[in-house]
């Protein structure tokens, strides 16, 4: 029963436990701290336990492996891929999802980030230096079966998550693998086109168009959309390309953006926005987030991880209350979510929680 400890308490004990949600006040935290001060004292028999079904566990967390650094995750229905940085050698790995050995895709000296996995093959950006000749924009069949391919070589693609998305068009003799990838460095939003054995890239921006450095990129069935990391806004250009249409400005932290079921879900200054893809106004989709340093949409949820709550979250993309799925895990670095689990990246592991 609870009837030893006021509501107010409870509030506050429940915010101090959980974090970035809403803040209890003063005397709040002190009949808390009261309430847990005096917990000791009272006979076993009379120890407060909260009724069945109020404070459901959090899911358990399950780390896959450890020794490494995943800065980006794909997944689909046998295999979590992701990019390694932990050692000197980065590498981009298969792992089997009902566990066993894990396939090397691909090592580097490089910074390997922003994997996509799109049918058989995977995707992503490694960033360089002077030092290495390895930058650009790489793909590898998820079976491991052949080696790597380097599709364009670039000093300093962006190594934001979400930097790159993958969509084809066509069938058949005409069928295409189009690869959007940000390079903020050159102040390019690129297009990487497929047709069997050629591989051709163009800019999707007029070259006349003023620096955008374009960082987190996201794409529906007609547009990419893409932020503006020196700028601070939100934009949209056709697939095909053409001149960019603003859709939001005054963005605090680019980098984290998700489109889906016609609605743009962004980050700005500390709450997750939403607005619809062909412009109008914002609305907040989240208050109060802390830094959120992934989002995903699946599931009928938004999914987003916090580097300053060191937690994961979800929330109804038709609204309501969120859910704390995990929480007491630092240095977030990626995110990934299937039907059943979310899956992360840490400083030092892979791990996993349902969902």
């Amino acid at each position: 029963m609870f009837k030893m400890v006021a509501a107010g308490s409870f509030v506050a004990i429940l915010s101090l436990l959980v974090g970035c949600g809403d803040e209890a006040s003063s005397e709040e935290l002190a009949e808390s701290g009261e309430a847990i001060a005096a917990l000791p004292s009272l006979p076993t028999s009379m120890v407060p336990v909260p009724p069945s079904g109020l404070l459901p566990p959090l899911p358990v967390v399950v780390t896959l492996e450890t020794n490494v650094r995943p800065t980006s995750i794909a997944l689909d229905s046998s295999n979590v891929y992701y990019t390694d940085t932990f050692e000197l050698t980065s590498e981009v790995v298969a792992r089997p999802l009902a566990g066993g050995a894990k396939t090397v895709l691909h090592s580097t000296f490089t910074l390997p980030s922003s994997l996509v996995r799109f049918g058989s093959t995977v995707y992503w950006v490694d960033f360089t230096n002077a030092a290495f000749s390895d930058g650009g924009v790489w793909s590898a069949p998820t079976s491991g079966a052949s080696p790597a391919v380097r599709l364009v070589s670039h000093t300093n693609p962006v190594t934001a998550h979400q930097s790159l998305a993958v969509f084809s068009t066509g069938a058949g003799f005409t069928y295409q693998t189009h690869v959007l990838y940000a390079d903020a460095w050159a102040s390019k939003l690129y297009a990487i086109r497929r047709w069997f054995f050629s591989t051709s890239e163009s800019s999707l921006v007029p070259d006349a168009f003023p620096n955008y450095y374009p960082f987190a990129v996201a794409i529906d069935s007609s547009h990419v959309y893409f932020t503006h990391d020196a700028g601070h806004g939100l934009w949209r250009v056709p697939l095909a390309g053409g001149t960019p249409t603003l859709l939001v400005s005054g963005e605090e932290q680019p980098g984290a953006l998700v489109v889906t079921g016609g609605q743009i879900y962004f980050v700005n200054e500390g709450d997750i926005k939403t607005e619809p893809a062909a412009g109008g106004a914002a609305s907040t989709f989240a208050e109060s987030v802390g830094t959120i340093q992934n989002m995903v949409a699946a599931n009928g949820y938004l999914y987003w991880s916090c580097s300053s709550c060191n937690t994961i979250r979800k929330k109804p993309l038709a609204g309501g209350s969120s859910t704390l799925l995990v929480s007491g895990q630092t240095n977030l670095k990626s995110l990934a979510v299937d039907a059943t689990h979310v899956y992360f990246g840490t400083n030092t592991a892979l791990k996993r929680a349902p969902n």
